[in-house]
């Protein structure tokens, strides 16, 4: 669905290229692939090659010979930082248990703001935290999901998500918001 992905397939190996305005990602099976998409892009525009991924966006890359682990640790302690909040307690939880907020067209209230600074909280307790994919992980799909009935306080709108697999490595989460009409509709 991501217009600035590409992707080729030449036989059992992959090319991929992911373009972001002028921050442009390339991943192989075969170097000899890679090293032609370079060679075209090239001739087209001017670029430079900085070598292996170590950051994209605000993504860091580690990269070894069991897999890769994606973070965004600097992002995460820049907001920490901005925000003052480097010597807050941490809490357990990403969001209070007993927050109840409801939307507010004209202007955000001060339970916004707590709750805005306790997502933060709980984020720099969590900066080490990423996503592993293993290069090992076997070909298999597998999908989880879960929805809430009404759960939105403002428009009774339920909630549902979910996340799938490729063995043991996540690649896609998604959240939609539904009426609860269609949500029962669809049951039925």
């Amino acid at each position: 669905m991501d217009k600035t992905l590409f992707v080729k397939t030449t036989g059992s190996h992959v090319t991929i290229a992911q373009i972001y305005v002028d921050d442009n990602v390339f991943g192989f099976t075969l170097q000899k692939y890679t090293d032609d998409l370079v060679e075209v892009t090239k001739k087209e525009f001017e670029m430079s090659m900085v070598g292996q991924l170590t950051y994209f966006l605000v993504l860091q890359v580690k990269q070894s010979l069991e897999g890769y682990f994606i973070s965004q640790e600097e992002y995460a302690k820049n907001l920490v930082k901005k925000f003052d909040l480097e010597s807050c307690k941490t809490p357990r939880t990403p969001i209070s248990t007993s927050a109840n907020l409801s939307k507010d067209d004209v202007d955000p209230k001060e339970s916004h703001l707590i709750a805005t600074k306790w997502i933060l909280k709980y984020i720099k307790g969590k900066i080490q935290y990423g996503l592993w994919y293993s290069k090992d992980s076997e070909l298999s799909l597998i999908a989880y999901c879960d929805a809430d009935w009404a759960g939105n306080i403002d428009d009774r709108k339920s909630t549902s998500g979910g996340c799938f697999f490729v063995g043991k490595n996540i690649v896609s989460w998604l959240s939609k918001k539904q009426s609860s009409i269609s949500l029962s509709m669809a049951e039925a």
